[in-house]
């Protein structure tokens, strides 16, 4: 989940790394306040490696390095994705938008039993890439090629389609449209991955809300 709001009309561009809209993502990332002294303060080896191999493979290596933070502060709870969350805020100097953006994971990912550290990886692996796309999705719109979107809205889905049709996995649709878990964005590249088969089986649930608040209130 990614921590932004509001509806835009639905996206048709979904080559976002090439052409203008790469040009664009680079100039969304240089609004970025001093994300280099931020990321040598939360260095963690692991997750800096699969962050440039995820930002090669799918990115174009397009994503600058951002903090990679292995838990979620307890003030954002709040939140019903306790996976994973991607904190954008915007700041004004004069009238030119700068930001800062960091990348939580949640402590289950690291801490809850699974049957292999390969099983656990690819938790995080998924996990990361989900996060991922937020940031190109507001990258993209810090450099001005769409307005925000709404956690898994239209924007988020043709970013995660535009990897999914690179990859081989079904096409997703923005949380409000989508019938199933199957199809929905929120859900994505779970669901996306294990249907294509690119995704060992038997990784554990995700744990909802209610049993991350159970934990901290229990």
């Amino acid at each position: 989940m990614a921590e932004r709001s509001s509806h835009p009309p639905a996206a048709t561009d979904t080559s976002r790394t090439s052409g203008l809209a790469s040009a664009a993502r680079g100039r969304g990332a240089a609004r970025l306040l001093g994300f280099h002294a931020q990321v040598s303060r939360s260095f963690d080896p692991p997750l800096v490696e699969l962050f440039g191999e995820l930002n090669a493979l799918y990115f174009d290596s397009s994503l600058p390095p951002v903090p990679l933070c292995r838990s979620i502060p307890e003030g954002l709870l709040k939140h019903q994705d306790l996976n994973g969350l991607t904190r954008l805020r915007v700041y004004l100097r004069g009238d030119f938008p700068f930001a800062s953006l960091t990348i939580y994971l949640s402590d289950w990912l690291f801490d809850s039993p699974t049957a292999s550290e390969e099983v656990r990886w690819e938790l995080v692996r998924n996990t990361l890439l989900h996060q991922m796309a937020h940031m190109a999705v507001h990258l993209d719109t810090l450099g001005g090629v769409h307005e925000f979107d709404d956690h898994h809205g239209p924007h988020f889905a043709d970013e995660c389609n535009r990897i999914g049709d690179q990859a081989g996995w079904p096409r997703e649709l923005p949380s409000v449209d989508a019938p199933q878990d199957i199809e929905d964005a929120a859900r994505w590249p779970d669901y996306a991955r294990e249907v294509s088969g690119t995704c060992p089986e038997g990784l554990p649930q995700r744990p909802g809300l209610s049993d991350v608040l159970g934990e901290h209130l229990g």
